[in-house]
């Protein structure tokens, strides 16, 4: 568990994920099927996205293994396992253990900004992304 603790903390430094609440729950990962449980309108456009393809990038490329990769490619990585293989909902919006506990929805982040993005969308790695243009495509392929 303390493991655990030490990648929240990184992905909250490196990635900008928030910690949430402070129950036992939250910083917990969920899953995109836990999440489309109630969001099912996102989760369902969610497919159209580049972010649902994010891991087969890193295969078509020969780097699904390398850790530093899937840290942006993969939701709740830990170790060499992940929650989900893509970059969705929780890796924008943090971990929803507490959010699915407790219904509450200050226990989520509900909104995400330009600095979220560009935690991963870098210079380095993604010269061409311009958020303006990304956030008035609509993120969610339903935005």
């Amino acid at each position: 568990m303390a493991r655990r603790a030490l990648l929240t903390a990184i992905a909250v430094a490196v990635l900008g994920i928030p910690l949430v609440g402070s129950s036992q729950n939250a910083g917990e990962y969920v899953g995109l099927e836990t999440c489309a449980g109630c969001h099912d309108d996102v989760a369902a456009s969610f497919g159209e996205t580049t972010h649902a393809g994010s891991l087969e990038v890193l295969a078509a490329a020969g780097s699904d293994g390398d850790p530093e990769c899937l840290a942006c490619h993969v939701t709740g990585l830990e170790d060499s396992t992940y929650v989900d293989g893509a970059v969705t909902c929780e890796a924008c919006h943090g971990p929803g253990g507490e959010h699915v506990a407790t219904g509450d929805a200050a226990a989520i982040k509900a909104e995400v900004g330009e600095a979220d993005c560009t935690a991963c969308h870098t210079e380095d790695w993604s010269p061409d992304f311009d958020y303006e243009k990304y956030r008035s495509a609509g993120i969610h392929g339903v935005d």
